[in-house]
């Protein structure tokens, strides 16, 4: 019974964090030049290799080995905390191009496009994929699930290509229109 209520206790914590880093999530007011810059950056493969860092290919070597078993919890938890960390890099590079994105979308061409609408589809998916993992990253240490980050960063290398699309088919005076905006801001 005291099992059930630690882990009834665990899901509540995870469900109450997890929705406080969600409603943050995209929420930022203005573009600045770093978000810029991420929209150009064009290494997409280099959260490749996130996935492995709870992958049970460590964990199954540690278990049969003489003193694994000793060290597969500290290694778990130093494992967690990384990948919380990498959770919260795909985080923030999502929200840069979220900005981005949200600058855009008020361009005449974007609304033409309906952009924003876009916007909005790629932020609900993105949630509900960050949310996923962020649960099964924290739930890794009790349950061992496997954490698949393949499709979390799919959603954000669509969202740069969105935006890159949208800033290639800007004109004039979609250009003209943002200054506008940013002025205004």
């Amino acid at each position: 019974m005291i099992v059930l209520w630690a882990i009834l206790a665990f899901a509540l914590l995870a469900l109450v964090l997890g929705a406080q880093r969600l409603l943050r999530l995209g929420r930022r007011d203005s573009a600045t030049l770093v978000d810029l810059e991420a929209l150009f950056d064009s290494d997409t493969e280099r959260h490749a290799h996130i996935g492995r860092v709870l992958g049970p290919e460590d964990f199954d070597f540690l278990a049969h080995s003489r003193y694994g078993s000793n060290l597969i919890g500290r290694l778990r938890a130093r494992r967690t905390r990384t990948m919380a960390q990498y959770l919260k890099q795909i985080a923030e590079e999502f929200d840069s191009l979220m900005a981005i994105g949200a600058l855009f979308a008020a361009a005449p061409t974007a609304q033409a496009e309906r952009f924003a609408k876009r916007l909005a589809r790629q932020r609900l998916r993105f949630m509900l994929l960050f949310a996923r993992v962020w649960i099964k990253t924290y739930a890794n240490h009790l349950f061992r699930w496997p954490v698949e980050m393949g499709r979390l960063t799919e959603q954000v290398r669509a969202l740069r290509y969105d935006a890159d699309r949208i800033l290639h088919a800007l004109t004039p005076a979609d250009l003209g229109a943002l200054l506008s905006v940013l002025r205004n801001s």
